[in-house]
């Protein structure tokens, strides 16, 4: 029997929608923070998606400002304590080797995928303050449940 997975959260990074500009070594241009607002919108972002599917923002649109052009924004690159969305996912197999005789066997196999069928979220389509789809989630990173069953003879 096997039990997997967990995939573990990434930091976020954020960047400024002006591709008018670039720095020096591939550096994109970042936003200034807004003081005293939080980065990521409160409340589980699996229970808002399933209420409305239009709530679906991650990261808090008001904490980020854009920077003057020809400015340096205060962002740091990756945001401090701001992970992706979790993924956890369990998925189990069941196999079987039968000896048949004669040089044969039989092999039947058993195997669920995201056993419990549980939603993980893909990373937010875009993480550049100025997009229009700025810290939203809109796809889903997993399948739903999938059950197969295998039985193989062996001669």
């Amino acid at each position: 029997m096997n039990v997997a997975k967990a995939i573990p959260r990434a930091a976020i990074g954020i960047s400024q929608n002006q591709p008018t500009q670039s720095f020096l070594f591939g550096n994109g241009i970042r936003p200034n923070i807004v003081p005293g607002q939080d980065f990521l919108v409160s409340g589980d972002i699996t229970d808002r998606i399933s209420a409305n599917t239009t709530d679906n923002l991650y990261l808090n649109k008001a904490a980020f400002a854009t920077a003057p052009t020809n400015t340096f924004g205060n962002a740091p690159r990756i945001l401090p304590g701001v992970m992706s969305p979790w993924r956890n996912n369990v998925d189990l197999g069941i196999g079987k080797n039968v000896h048949t005789g004669a040089g044969t066997s039989a092999s039947v196999r058993f195997e669920v995928l995201n056993m419990f069928n549980i939603v993980q979220w893909a990373s937010m389509a875009s993480s550049q303050v100025g997009n229009s789809s700025f810290g939203q989630i809109t796809t889903q990173a997993n399948n739903m449940r999938m059950v197969q069953f295998t039985l193989r003879f062996q001669f």
